[in-house]
């Protein structure tokens, strides 16, 4: 009867033996699942860092063809000056902010404000006959050509992202890891 209890008491040992293993191995599992979804989704997003900052870099040649815009224009037409410093303050707030989703937010902004400019500018028929002039709007059109590529890059690893991020486990590891979510930028 003793061995009989001993031998039940080895397969119980046995059978907590091998549960604790199984156990062990799906937290493993699991853990290393999560930690793979972390790094891909990680890459997902440096890739739209990477586009970003292509976009970006083009977006501040833009705010720089802004800027001498304003100034040919400050020296042609000096009635509007209220407009031009309200188009550099818009010019300084883009340039301070930091994320991604804001910036892209705000650059609608610096689209009206070169509507603006050119507006003032298409009023005046000496301005617009102005070689120098013209040779900014040429600048700004070939930058704009640039931007509206590049945001395409942007926008498909944007995509990706998203619907990476969109399946049930990939959500959790997003909320789990307060990883950042980004727009489409149009």
């Amino acid at each position: 009867m003793l061995k009989l209890t001993m031998k039940m008491e080895g397969e119980k040992m046995k059978i907590e033996a091998i549960v604790i293993v199984v156990i062990m191995a799906v937290i493993a599992f699991v853990t290393f699942y999560i930690i793979g979804k972390y790094n891909r989704l990680k890459l997902y997003e440096s890739r739209i860092v990477n586009k970003w900052d292509a976009v970006n870099k083009l977006i501040n040649e833009k705010t720089e063809v802004l800027l001498k815009t304003i100034t040919f224009l400050r020296e042609h037409i000096k009635e509007e000056e209220v407009t031009y410093n309200d188009i550099n303050i818009i010019v300084s707030n883009y340039n301070n902010l930091t994320n991604i989703n804001d910036k892209i937010n705000e650059y609608s902004n610096l689209e009206e404000a070169f509507d603006k400019l050119y507006k003032i500018a298409d009023i005046n028929s000496k301005i617009n006959s102005n070689v120098e002039y013209n040779m900014l709007k040429e600048e700004s059109n070939n930058v704009n050509s640039k931007i509206e590529y590049s945001k395409e890059f942007y926008n498909n690893e944007v995509n990706v992202y998203n619907s990476k991020t969109s399946s049930f486990i990939s959500n959790l590891v997003v909320k789990m890891f307060k990883l950042n979510k980004y727009n489409i930028f149009r």
